[in-house]
């Protein structure tokens, strides 16, 4: 007689963009149990290829998770066009494109989109005086890339711990271990730590 195990639930969260998505799986107390990192080189792909690369990842990703895990739902950042103009075309593409893949592949997951400002309630406070103050403060120390570091700030210690590292063994992994070129801005990390924070605050959305 064989003994059937549930499978744990989960919920699948995605920042979607061009060249380095993250996706994050969190369960119903939001801890990560899985996450990972879709990433090209612009020499590599292009735009038609990227498209189809980065649909064919992330399903392939998805069905090795559903092995392990009950998938209840997936939630997806919504678009905000911080990008210039001439890549927001390509842009939509790479979104729709995966969510369509997604859609035609796991039809009886619910997909959600979770506005940016949405999610961005996590990280900021409710109070206007006070969001003032904090802005400053990380403006004053990260220029443009102030929001970023405030959502990695603002991970529980554990998931923080947990990126850290996913991106220590994909750095290594890729060989990626000369020191990358800094700007005059202070910068603790690259983007691919936002990427998973970014996707960590969706997946707590979709939760809710």
């Amino acid at each position: 007689m064989s003994i059937s195990i549930k499978k744990k639930d989960i919920v699948i969260a995605l920042d979607i963009s061009m060249r380095c998505t993250g996706i994050v799986c969190l369960d119903t107390q939001n801890n990560i149990m899985d996450m990972a990192l879709i990433t090209s080189k612009k020499e590599d792909l292009n735009d038609e290829a990227l498209l189809k690369y980065n649909a064919e990842r992330t399903i392939e990703f998805i069905k090795n998770t559903m092995k392990n895990f009950n998938i209840t739902a997936i939630g997806f950042e919504g678009l905000s066009f911080n990008a210039k103009t001439g890549s927001k075309d390509i842009l939509q593409g790479n979104f729709w494109v995966i969510r369509y893949e997604i859609f035609k592949n796991f039809p009886g997951i619910k997909t959600t989109v979770i506005a940016p400002k949405t999610w961005q309630k996590y990280v900021y406070t409710e109070k206007k005086e006070e969001r003032k103050k904090i802005r400053k403060v990380f403006f004053d120390e990260y220029k443009d890339m102030w929001l970023k570091e405030l959502c990695f700030s603002r991970l529980p210690k554990k998931s923080k711990e947990q990126i850290k590292k996913m991106i220590k063994i994909f750095k290594e992994q890729n060989e990626l271990t000369k020191k990358q070129k800094r700007s005059k801005r202070k910068i603790k990390r690259d983007k691919k730590h936002f990427d998973l924070a970014d996707a960590f605050f969706v997946g707590k959305c979709v939760n809710m």
